[in-house]
């Protein structure tokens, strides 16, 4: 009897599961390498083993029509003979074809050496399986494509960054393709020899990796990534520059004064980067005494500050970038004053708020009785350069004359500065009147004071920020308690800045009764004028609209503000009503809903009564399922917010039965 097959023609890249593979299908070699071909037969045909298995490769071959075989000489053939291939073989791969698979592990991968440009092309496989009991015949095909080059492929170079906590780190790794295990290739990376190299070969590339922690040493540098064969002559080479980022390094404080450091010297502390990759540095400080723990601000590269008296202080400074960040070694600041625990000297300023054409008084006091200090004398500035002593922008010096003084005046002030304070007394207080927006910012305060038995003057600083705005500030409101209640006494508080005396300003509420409203009280202290009013809120003060004014004595300038009044109450208008017919017969059901007109706040609760006996019911509602002659009676619930407890009208149910037909009972629905 003949033998007969079933033929399977399968194209493995067709085909659902790829049952014939080659991976990578396009690799990328040289002249006069080698090349492997990855083939691979997959168990999806769940061949245990393949003794009946063959394998035949053609190079840029085409189909027949029949589809059942390649049309060209096979590259090899595994059904042949080692004699055969001799004949079978094309001529230009004679000695070069090598079969490297093992078929019984489904391996059909082939190798192709000393390789010529013109081996570029499509390589294909067909493998031929006879299946169990010699019935099916199985064919697989697979393709891949080999471009063979003139010269090695420059390798590939790449730089990553690696961050860990605490660690900045950079990796560089060079790789390129490698399809020719027999020829021995290494990659060297050339500039970073001081560094370990981890060497990789496998996915069918070479890879060589070198991690380490850059410093200033690898900024800019330049690095050669090399492929060269066993003999170490040169095939291909690739150079990168590093862009290499690191932290602010070589971090100094340095301290700018002579020493020693007296008291109203300007100390000037220094915070210097040797390198910082990028460059955009911000600062933080630390400064720690005996008595404090380290205190932590940001400021700037150069942190300048009037010498105060009192225990040695560290500063350190922190440069950083967005790498991270470097702390300096720390410098001990010791002001230099013999007598300043003796005779104290000190000023007292606070920020002010005026407003375009209107003035503002900056208060300044010496606390120090006038009889211990020989001199004094009170110099005043306007946003002066305080690193070369308070040079220019002078506004002031109590020393010159009147009309010196309009020499000395910086050009924009003049007529404008008034000293108001009287040095014997110890007020050093000034006036700044016709004010323009562009006066906003700080007026400094220099005093120097001689006292008896000190070797030098004593000298202080103090600044006072000053806002001008372009009218008028808006008055602020408030309640005391924040949360009013109805018929609890409340206070309503108006205010606003007021830092001019020598214009009259007023302040006033309206929104309640005119009889309510007298009893405001208006007081001008401590740079505020304020006025407030206490009243006795009711519930229909509730979503009142109270609004205050500020304005000018000539009334021509002004600006207000305005506040609803939330006012706290129990509920109100409590009532109980029926939600069903008014007749109800016996077995049916009833439902009774209690209802509330305003409440605030307005989370309210309900319970249900008979007879003052509390009932069970489903918040406002109450429920009877089947009405009998037991549900008579009157009703009527309590609405109940945080504020109080409010009572409802009530409701009657009563029982009747008419007297023609006794059956019919039923409760009729009385409501108030």
């Amino acid at each position: 009897m003949k033998n007969f097959f079933v033929l399977f023609l399968i194209h493995g890249s067709l085909c659902n599961g790829n049952l014939l593979s080659i991976n990578p299908e396009n690799l990328e070699t040289w002249k006069g390498s080698c090349v492997l071909i990855p083939c691979q037969i997959n168990e999806t045909l769940h061949f245990a083993y393949l003794p009946h298995a063959s394998v035949a490769w053609y190079f840029r071959p085409s189909l027949a029509d029949a589809l059942f075989d390649y049309n060209v000489q096979p590259l090899f053939d595994s059904s042949k003979t080692l004699e055969d291939h001799v004949n079978l073989t094309s001529p230009n791969f004679q000695g070069r074809v090598r079969f490297v698979g093992d078929l019984t592990k489904r391996d059909c991968s082939l190798m192709i050496t000393e390789l010529h440009m013109n081996d570029s092309g499509t390589y294909n496989a067909k493998v031929a399986i006879l299946g169990e009991n010699n019935e099916r015949l199985h064919l697989l095909f697979q393709s891949a494509k080999i471009h063979v080059r003139e010269t090695p492929p420059e390798p590939k170079v790449e730089t990553r960054r690696i961050q860990t906590p605490g660690l900045w780190a950079m990796k560089v790794i060079c790789s390129v393709s490698y399809h020719c295990p027999n020829e021995p290739m290494m990659l060297t990376l050339r500039g970073l020899e001081k560094h370990p190299q981890k060497r990789n070969i496998g996915n069918r590339t070479i890879q060589t990796i070198v991690s380490f922690e850059p410093t200033w040493e690898e900024e800019s540098k330049k690095v050669i990534c090399l492929l060269t064969n066993k003999d170490g002559s040169h095939k291909s080479k690739t150079t990168l520059q590093l862009d290499v980022k690191h932290s602010p390094l070589g971090v100094q404080l340095v301290l700018l004064n002579d020493l020693p450091i007296k008291e109203g010297d300007n100390v000037r502390l220094n915070c210097s980067v040797s390198r910082s990759l990028p460059d955009d540095n911000w600062y933080n400080w630390a400064k720690s005494d005996s008595h404090t723990v380290e205190l932590r601000y940001s400021g700037p590269k150069l942190l300048t500050f009037p010498a105060s008296p009192g225990p040695a202080t560290s500063y350190k400074c922190e440069a950083c970038n967005w790498l991270g960040c470097t702390s300096s070694q720390a410098v001990t600041v010791d002001v230099h004053c013999d007598q300043c625990y003796k005779t104290p000297l000190s000023i007292r300023l606070n920020s002010r708020a005026s407003w375009k054409g209107s003035c503002v008084w900056i208060p300044c006091y010496i606390n120090e009785a006038p009889h211990t200090v020989i001199s004094i004398s009170v110099l005043w500035y306007f946003e002066p350069d305080i690193l070369e002593d308070y040079y220019d922008h002078l506004l002031y010096d109590s020393s010159k004359t009147p009309m010196n003084q309009m020499n000395l005046t910086s050009p924009r002030f003049q007529g404008r500065v008034h000293f108001i304070g009287n040095v014997t007394l110890a007020n050093c207080s000034l006036m700044i009147t016709q004010l323009q927006t562009k006066d906003s910012g700080t007026y400094h305060a220099r005093v120097l004071a001689s006292i008896p038995d000190y070797p030098w003057p004593l000298k202080r600083f103090m600044i006072a920020p000053v806002n001008v705005t372009e009218t008028l500030p808006e008055p602020k409101m408030e309640t005391v308690p924040v949360e009013i209640e109805e018929r609890k006494t409340a206070k309503v508080i108006c205010s606003a800045p007021y830092h001019c005396p020598e214009e009259n300003m007023t302040l006033t509420l309206s929104g309640l009764e005119e009889d309510r409203l007298s009893s405001q009280d208006t007081t001008i202290e401590n740079g505020v004028i304020r006025t407030v009013l206490n009243f006795e809120p009711s519930f229909g003060d509730h979503g009142k609209v109270l609004k205050c004014l500020l304005k000018s004595e000539t009334g021509s300038q002004r600006s207000r503000n305005t506040m609803k009044l939330d006012v706290q109450f129990a509920p109100r208008s409590v009532i109980a009503l029926p939600e069903t017919k008014d007749v109800v017969m016996m077995g049916q059901s009833l439902q009774l809903r209690c209802e509330v007109g305003k409440a605030n706040p307005q989370e309210v609760t309900y319970a249900w009564y008979k007879k003052e006996q509390e009932l069970v019911a489903e918040g406002a509602l109450l429920i009877i399922s089947k009405a009998s002659r037991k549900h008579s009676g009157i009703y009527h619930c309590n609405a109940t917010n945080k504020m109080g407890s409010s009572r409802s009208s009530q409701i009657e149910l009563s029982y009747f039965c008419s007297s023609s037909q006794p059956k019919d009972c039923y409760l009729k629905v009385w409501s108030q």
